[in-house]
């Protein structure tokens, strides 16, 4: 119930651009199949989270601590967004 759930999708970026979360519960976001290629590899720098999803089934898995905003992007930072941790 606390698990804070994510389904991110690709529409010329990731989709929803901006994703809201509380800090201190535990975020579990999932890529969607639109999402493809490099788009795959999903990275949060400033909160530690770095992850290759293989297919929808896998999911990036954290708990963040730091409140504020921060950029999430692919690997190649070719598409991107911003958490918000309130």
């Amino acid at each position: 119930g606390d698990i804070q759930k994510i389904t991110l999708g690709f529409k010329n970026n990731y989709y929803p651009n901006t994703i809201t979360v509380e800090a201190g519960k535990p975020v579990e976001i999932t890529l969607d199949n639109s999402v493809r290629g490099c788009f795959r590899s999903f990275n949060i720098r400033e909160l530690g989270v770095s992850y290759r999803s293989q297919n929808p089934l896998d999911t990036i898995k954290f708990t963040p601590t730091q409140k504020g905003s921060f950029e999430f992007a692919c690997g190649m930072r070719m598409g991107y967004g911003t958490i918000v941790v309130n």
